[in-house]
Formats: structure tokens, sequence, C-alpha cells
């Protein structure tokens, strides 16, 4: 089963730009078909792919993209930290492990309870 690359997007605001940038492992087909839209163009202090951002930018991203990589947009408002080789997610807002899966330790399970004129919320851990 061949899965698809990921293409995360996150979005650079300042007073100079405002850019959403593409961030994606090294992938044939990603290089060749940002080749072919000269809208995305390289940007050497992100280091990155980037696009003007808009109303529509995800969408047409999602659009371009579908039929050979995801688009993961759950840390398009974060902060970039740094600039490597690891996408690092950081600063205003803090994420870790952006690239691990996250390993389940346990449930919660919240129910409510009655005892006398009190209501509570009892909340269990297995």
């Amino acid at each position: 089963m061949n899965l698809k690359p990921i293409i995360y997007l996150n979005h650079l605001k300042s007073d100079k730009e405002d850019i959403s940038a593409l961030f994606f492992k090294d992938n044939k087909l990603i290089a060749e078909r940002i080749s072919q839209n000269n809208w995305i163009a390289w940007n050497s202090f992100h280091k990155a792919y980037c696009v003007k951002s808009g109303p529509r930018t995800i969408a047409l991203i999602t659009d371009l993209f579908e039929d050979i990589a995801v688009i993961n947009t759950n840390y398009y408002e974060a902060k970039l930290k740094g600039h490597t080789d690891e996408i690092t997610i950081g600063d205003a807002t803090y994420f870790t492990g952006v690239l691990e899966l996250a390993q389940k330790i346990g449930k919660i399970t919240l129910f409510p309870y009655k005892k006398g004129s009190l209501r509570l919320i009892v909340i269990k851990y297995h």
C-alpha cells in the first residue's frame, strides 16, 4: 500500500508579507507539480516553497496536489520556531512531535453524578 506524501501548510504573516509555506519531504512528483505552477515560488529566507495567502489558498493548494499528496493544515496558524530539515513548530503556540504519531496512554471517561443536592462530574481514568 503506497501512502501519499504529506505537505504541511504553515501561514507566515508579518508586516512585510502574508504567505503560506509548503513543507514536505523531498518528492519528485511534488517538485514537478510545483515547477508547473509559477505562482508557487521558492523563498530562501523561509527555506520553503511559498504562495501568497488569500481566502482560497488552502483550497487551491488542496486541489492542485490532491492526486499526489495529502495537505495537512493542522499547524497552519502555528508559528515556526526554526528552520531546519525537520519541521519544528513552536513559539507563540507550542506543539511538540509534529511528525510523530501520538501514543495513547489511557482513557478518560466523564459521567454525571448526583449526591444529595450536589451535581458532579466524575472523571474516571483507565
